[in-house]
Order: C-alpha cells, then sequence, then structure tokens
C-alpha cells in the first residue's frame, strides 16, 4: 500500500509530529511504501530523511499513493487539491485549536481520534453527523526491556516537571517536594522540550506532566503525576487510568493548586507505580497494534466510494493559506492573553509583597522608634520620681 502521511509542519518536536514519526516506523515495518509531504520542513524532516524516508513535492512528482493519512485542516485543503480522488483519513490530536477540527471541505472519508474529548468534538461536528470515526489509543514508544529499567526507590528522591506553562504551579510544587526531600528539576521552555527528555525522565523517579509527557514517563517505567497550570489530578493508577485516558490525560480541577493538596496527593507514590504505569502502557498503547489498526482504517476507505463534491485547484491552495493564517492569528491571541494574564498575576503578586514589606517596615520603625525613646522615657520617669519626693518633703 502507498501511504502519504503528512503534517504542517516536520520541523521543531511536537505531539503530532511525534505521533507521525512513530507511525510511519511502525508502517514500513509492515512493508508499506511510507512517504511525507509538508510545506515546512526543517528538523524531524532531516531526520527522517536519514532514516531513509522520501518528501514528495508536488510541483515536481507524478506520485499518487492509495491512501492519505492527514494531521491539520491546512495540509488537507492543499492535499485535496492536489487529490482528489485520493482516499483521506483525518487524525484529529486536538479539542482546543481549530487547525484540529475536521476540514469538512476536504471531504475526508474518516477520523481517526485518540480519546474520547476528541471525539466528542468530532462528533458534534457536521462531519460527525455523516462519516466514520476510529477511536484508537496514543501510541507510546517503550524503548527499554524490562531488565534495562531502574526500578523506583521506595522513597523517591528526584521529580522533572516537564511543562511548558509551569510558572502558575512551579513554586507550589515546589514547596511539596520539598516536605519529602525530593529534587525538583523543570524543563518548562520550549527549547527544552524540543529535546530528548529520555535522559531527564530516567534520572527521575516522579515525572509531573501531562499528555503524552506523562505516557512516555509511564513507558520508561517512572511515576507519572498529572499536572499543569489548569489543575492536578496525582498519579496515574490503575484505578484512575480509564478516566485519564479518556480525558487525554489533562487535569481538570476547578480547585487551585494549593501545596497543602499536592502534599497529599504526592503522599500516594509507591514504588508499583512505575511498573504499573509500564504495564497500561504495554496493553492499551502498543504503537505495533496502533499501526495494524491504522491499516484497518485505510483500507476501509480505499473500499469506499471515492469522494465527491471536492474543491480544486486555486481554491484548495487558497483554504489551506486561510486555515494557516487563521491559526497563526488565534495563537498570536492566545500568546498575547497568556502573558497579559502572567503580567497581572506578577503585578498582584507584586502589590502583595509590596503590602507585606509595608508592614515589616512600619514594625521595624515602631521598635526603632522605641528603642531611641525609650532612654529618654525612663529618664523622665526618674525627673518625675524625684519631682514627687522632693514634694513631699
Amino acid at each position: 500500500m502507498k501511504i502519504l502521511l503528512s503534517n504542517r509542519a516536520l520541523a521543531d518536536p511536537g505531539g503530532a509530529e511525534t505521533y507521525l514519526v512513530l507511525v510511519a516506523r511502525e508502517l514500513r515495518r509492515l512493508g508499506h511504501d511510507v512517504r511525507f509531504y509538508s510545506p515546512n520542513l526543517g528538523k524531524i524532516a532531516g531526520a527522517l530523511a536519514q532514516e531513509g524516508f522520501s518528501f514528495v513535492d508536488f510541483k515536481n512528482s507524478q506520485f499518487v499513493p492509495d491512501v492519505a493519512h492527514v494531521q491539520h485542516a491546512s495540509t488537507a485543503y492543499y492535499l485535496r487539491g492536489h487529490l482528489p480522488k485520493t482516499p483521506m483519513v483525518f487524525v484529529s490530536h486536538s479539542y482546543v485549536f481549530d487547525i484540529g477540527d475536521v476540514p469538512y471541505v476536504a471531504n475526508p472519508q474518516a477520523v481517526v481520534v485518540l480519546n474520547d474529548r476528541v471525539k466528542q468534538r468530532v462528533e458534534s461536528s457536521a462531519w460527525g453527523e455523516k462519516g466514520q470515526i476510529f477511536r484508537l489509543h496514543q501510541p507510546i514508544d517503550i524503548p527499554f526491556t524490562d531488565s534495562g529499567l531502574v526500578p523506583l526507590p521506595d522513597r523517591p528522591t528526584r521529580a522533572a516537571l516537564i511543562n511548558p506553562r509551569n510558572a502558575p504551579i512551579a513554586e507550589a510544587l515546589k514547596q511539596a517536594c520539598q516536605k519529602f526531600d525530593i529534587e525538583l528539576l523543570i524543563a518548562g521552555n520550549l527549547s527544552s522540550l524540543s529535546d530528548d527528555l529520555t535522559p531527564l525522565m530516567m534520572q527521575s523517579d516522579i515525572v509531573f506532566g501531562v499528555g503524552r509527557t506523562l505516557l512516555e514517563a509511564a513507558a520508561l517505567g517512572r511515576a507519572g503525576f498529572v499536572i499543569d497550570d489548569r489543575g492536578s489530578s496525582g498519579f496515574l493508577t490503575e484505578e484512575n487510568y480509564a478516566a485519564f485516558e479518556a480525558n487525554s490525560f489533562v487535569a481538570f480541577d476547578p480547585h487551585p493548586i494549593s501545596v497543602n493538596q499536592l502534599v497529599s496527593q504526592l503522599e500516594g507514590y509507591r514504588s508499583t507505580l512505575g511498573r504499573v504505569g509500564r504495564e497500561l502502557i504495554r496493553k492499551t498503547h502498543d504503537p505495533r497494534r496502533h499501526a495494524e489498526s491504522l491499516v484497518e482504517c485505510y483500507r476501509s476507505v480505499m473500499n469506499a466510494s471515492p469522494p465527491t463534491g471536492i474543491t480544486v485547484g486555486a481554491l484548495s491552495q487558497l483554504a489551506s493559506a486561510q486555515a494557516e493564517e487563521i491559526f497563526s492569528i488565534r495563537q498570536h491571541l492566545r500568546h498575547e492573553k497568556w502573558m497579559a494574564a502572567s503580567a497581572l498575576r506578577q503585578r498582584d503578586e507584586a502589590q502583595e509583597r509590596a503590602s507585606i514589606l509595608e508592614g515589616e517596615r512600619n514594625i521595624f520603625a515602631a521598635r526603632l522608634s522605641l528603642f531611641y525613646r525609650l532612654p529618654f522615657v525612663r529618664l523622665a520617669l526618674r525627673v518625675r520620681g524625684w519631682v514627687r519626693t522632693r514634694n513631699k518633703v
């Protein structure tokens, strides 16, 4: 089978990019002809080229795949213009970003979702009234054999917080870890998250994070703890796995994160959490089984009627460009809102610190004033006593 895998970018590592690379390797192991298309090539594309994967340039190539595996609406529109009759499977990764919504006009024959939250959004869309939805699980690579893993200790000593939005939670988490004598390492900016975090995870007993990060930690036999700026849900266990998985391993806690809350949740640490998490990954998130399920999805759309009513040519390219532009604008607005909220939070914290310092200054001034006045007060009292004694005489 000739399979075209596409993504809006193959430059810096991210969740959708990591997923696509893992899928490509497994599909190739199954013997399929796998190629890539992306309008933005970079670091990831270079690594894929070194592995022997090739890339399609529709200006110079006559390659026509049996099926197109598409991620992001912008690439779906573009590919539909060049491949009007090719069956298309759209993989929706996000219920937040519009570019992850099903591109109705591109008319994919099936949609793959990796959690219940995205599935609900797809089902609620106009496309969901007519289309076929495949509910699969996020595939995670298991890089080590069991014998190659360091077992978790009875008492944790090191932990890692891996989240680009760690500012609202880092201080509270640090204080909670200190109560257990746990050293907290923080990988919180986008540049550090672009690198391979396996070494950092392997050095840690607990990994704090959400989404794919949490699953990768569990695959390495680490104790995964669901937390980000939206809340804290505690350790990943066999009991709460199903609820966490349905919710894409993201925390939604209506209560503000507090040190006491985190301390209470950290008390749930057990050395068996690593083994339990690794078994859950092996049973549910095996990349080989995921690739086999994708092939079933591909074959189902290849056997269906070809797509009809498709926009072609310049109109598809225009739709693709507009989808990218809207995504960029909304990303910028989200960033600006985040920065504004951070500035307001810092202002409030600064005002609170200033109020505390003002109170401490007033107390110090009062004490200092009393220190200098006390000798004179004592002298005045002695003089008053001497005067009263003279009057009595």
